[in-house]
């Protein structure tokens, strides 16, 4: 490993002048940071990666998670089917496969590094708000967490998937995407 890729939160300038940068690097790819820095006083070189970049890399952990899912429950289902004696069936065309709904996409975007820097500067007040929400119900405060909870509480729901039934909160889902991709484009 030899790239980490992690958010910009925070710069700032102590006395003697030395520049100090804060970075917010996922969960899932702590280890690799751990690994790749080493202790404090490690020597490390930064680049600015493209919203194009970013959004490849988004793009292509989700279609990883969602083939380990898909794997995962096929898994299941193929030994499920054995130990009732039948034969494993192979994985369903993806012409068979059902659409992804609504709160699965906004559970996909959420997920997002993109999205979540994105609403990190966009909506500063409403990302403490919501984790300070998160950490009230005791739930962990992972980037994607906070951000699931931006999305409820600017969408009014208690839900993700209210947003689909709700004519205002599905408006408001619209209206922050719009919001979000116009961000995108204009960063392009």
């Amino acid at each position: 490993m030899s790239a980490v890729l992690a958010s910009y939160v925070k710069m700032s300038t102590l006395v003697d002048g030395t520049m100090r940068i804060v970075l917010d690097v996922e969960p899932s790819a702590a280890a690799d940071a751990f690994s790749l820095l080493g202790s404090p006083g490690t020597s490390i070189a930064l680049a600015r990666i493209t919203k194009e970049a970013a959004t490849a890399h988004d793009r292509r952990q989700q279609e990883t998670a969602e083939q380990r899912s898909n794997h995962s429950a096929q898994g299941e289902a193929d030994r499920l089917r054995v130990s009732e004696g039948s034969r494993p069936a192979s994985a369903s065309p993806a012409s068979e496969r059902k659409p992804v709904s609504l709160a699965g996409k906004v559970a996909m975007t959420c997920g997002s590094l993109t999205f979540q820097h994105w609403l990190k500067h966009s909506r500063p007040s409403l990302w403490d708000t919501a984790g300070y929400n998160c950490g009230q119900r005791g739930k962990p405060l992972t980037d994607v967490e906070v951000a699931a909870e931006v999305v409820r509480i600017f969408c009014g729901v208690e839900s993700r998937r209210e947003i689909s039934g709700d004519a205002y909160a599905n408006d408001r889902w619209g209206s922050l995407t719009a919001e979000f991709e116009m961000w995108q484009r204009d960063a392009a």
